[in-house]
């Protein structure tokens, strides 16, 4: 699910069934230069425990009520990123936090009755079209035909989706040469997640038909 990379050497996955509430953690355990290891590790855990490896400090970023309508399964990453951009949302500062650890915590409220699969498909679609809606991409001009794929797949306006994918007025991770390219006959999404260290997804189930999803970015720093 997260790649390996050269700063963050090792990572763990845990998930937990809580009633009717998910909790996914990623954790990225650093600093251990005698190990070169990608691993994962499944277990339950408390909704309210800490992080073991990683302490969130000052929060960058935080939305509400991203409606992602009946959410199917195809395509959930774009769904979620133009959800995102469509929501109310704050940003601290004008400073982008760019190429730095950071936390992720996600609320996804889904219809009452409904079975949710908290596998790693959808928590990775969802970790990774909140990054992407909080980044940008440049240059701007190379984003026309990849924005135009990914209008045939919202139902949305190709000149819509390059002013998102080129908007820096969220972008406060900062922005990335070329946040989506062409593959095959689709597109293949380029955000910072290999910065996102800790990331907690909670599910709760509410009265309506319409899924909607709420989260934060903090700051990450390294447990002593």
């Amino acid at each position: 699910m997260i790649t390996e990379n050269e700063s963050h050497r090792c990572y763990s996955a845990r998930f937990s069934w809580l009633q009717s509430e998910v909790r996914e953690i990623l954790q990225c355990r650093s600093g251990h230069e005698s190990s070169t290891e990608s691993y994962s590790n499944f277990g339950l855990i408390n909704p309210a425990s800490e992080f073991s490896y990683w302490r969130p400090t000052r929060w960058l970023a935080r939305f509400t009520d991203a409606r992602l309508g009946a959410f199917p399964a195809s395509r959930r990453l774009e769904q979620a990123w133009l959800a995102i951009h469509r929501a109310e949302a704050e940003i601290a500062g004008a400073d982008a936090w760019t190429g730095r650890p950071f936390a992720l915590f996600l609320t996804l409220d889904c219809p009452l009755g409904t079975t949710v699969a908290a596998g790693p498909e959808l928590v990775k679609a969802l970790i990774d079209g909140t990054v992407a809606a909080f980044q940008g991409s440049s240059p701007a001009g190379r984003l026309a035909q990849a924005a135009a794929r990914i209008a045939a797949t919202t139902g949305e306006e190709p000149g819509l989706m390059t002013h998102l994918l080129a908007d820096a007025k969220r972008a406060v991770l900062g922005a990335t040469g070329i946040l989506v390219h062409l593959r095959g006959e689709g597109v293949q999404w380029n955000p910072a997640d290999h910065l996102c260290v800790a990331a907690q997804l909670l599910i709760t189930q509410t009265a309506g038909n319409t899924w909607t999803l709420s989260g934060a970015i903090h700051a990450a720093e390294q447990r002593g």
